[in-house]
């Protein structure tokens, strides 16, 4: 038992969001926080060559999942080289989304409105079904998808004048 500095009252604190995953779709969103982090590995042996990838929490800034938060880790130091290049493409892609040139740091990445392209992994025996962000592609011109009530066997609707992000073709 450990006894606490003073008395916790639950009702005086915001609580964890709902850890449901999201339906699958383009979201607007904005990377809220960012941390440079080291790999399990590196950190087992003191080395940071052996592993260090860049945190991103996003958090969705509008429609009916604002404010759900999102994450994504990118490989910028691993042994493996592939991964080191998934993650200089995946950064690479973010900037070009949010309008920036070369960054120094990480905080530059935040606060810019950017569509995030959400997937759902679904459940395996050893982990629940979670959110994979996929994709990024720029907030101008982006209007979401409205949710709509279908009769089994209707077209879903289509955003007027909306075509295709790179990433779909």
């Amino acid at each position: 038992m450990a006894k606490l500095p003073s008395q916790f009252n639950h009702e005086e604190h915001e609580k964890i969001g709902d850890f449901t995953p999201i339906p699958r779709g383009e979201y607007l969103a904005q990377v809220v926080e960012s941390e440079i982090k080291m790999t399990k590995k590196a950190k087992e042996s003191g080395k940071p060559a052996d592993g260090q990838f860049i945190s991103l929490k996003f958090k969705i800034i509008q429609g009916e999942n604002e404010g759900r938060i999102l994450f994504t880790n990118l490989n910028i130091i691993n042994p493996n080289q592939q991964a080191v290049e998934i993650a200089n493409k995946e950064l690479a892609t973010i900037c070009e989304a949010m309008g920036l040139g070369p960054i120094d740091e990480t905080e530059e990445l935040h606060g810019i409105p950017v569509v995030i392209r959400v997937e759902v992994s679904p459940e395996t025996a050893s982990q629940p079904a979670r959110n994979e962000i996929k994709g990024y592609k720029s907030a101008d011109g982006f209007v979401p998808e409205q949710p709509a009530t279908r009769t089994a066997g209707a077209a879903a609707p289509s955003r007027p004048g909306a075509s295709k992000p790179a990433w779909k073709k």
